[in-house]
């Protein structure tokens, strides 16, 4: 995810939406791995954390693709003025706003699924530490800690 970012950069002065999904994905990757220190040292919260992260990066993306949409059907086509493209006698303004709703909704309701299952596998991995750490005696946990 921060390698992500780090490639957003060069892209930031060309449009401002990068700026966005830039420091989004970037804040997601530096939790990320924050929550996975906490989940190496046997951290029970850390899921919860980790489950928000997932949210949080969801959220960004519906956000995303809501602000695409918004762009894309608010001006006129520039292929409906294409002059070969007019010779068709077909409505390519029309095909080119269906597809920006298929794409954006495809990917919003991909995100949806799989952001929203990771928050619940995080939020259950939450739930199956502390308990591990509840039925495990003080001294194994401690060694598997590392300490």
């Amino acid at each position: 995810m921060i390698f992500l970012a780090i490639c957003c950069v060069p892209f930031v002065l060309m449009d401002t939406t990068n700026i966005f999904v830039g420091v989004v994905v970037g804040g997601v990757g530096v939790v990320e791995l924050i929550g996975r220190g906490r989940i190496l040292q046997m951290d029970p919260t850390a899921g919860r954390m980790l489950a928000i992260n997932q949210l949080v990066l969801m959220a960004a993306i519906l956000i995303y693709c809501a602000w695409s949409i918004y762009v894309g059907l608010q001006y006129p086509s520039e292929l409906a003025t294409n002059p070969d493209l007019k010779s068709l006698n077909f409505d390519i303004a029309g095909l080119e706003k269906t597809l920006i709703w298929v794409l954006y909704g495809t990917v919003a309701a991909g995100s949806v699924i799989y952001q929203g299952l990771c928050a619940l596998f995080y939020l259950n991995t939450g739930r199956r530490l502390r308990d591990y750490i509840q039925q495990t005696p003080p001294w194994i946990i401690q060694l598997q800690r590392g300490g």
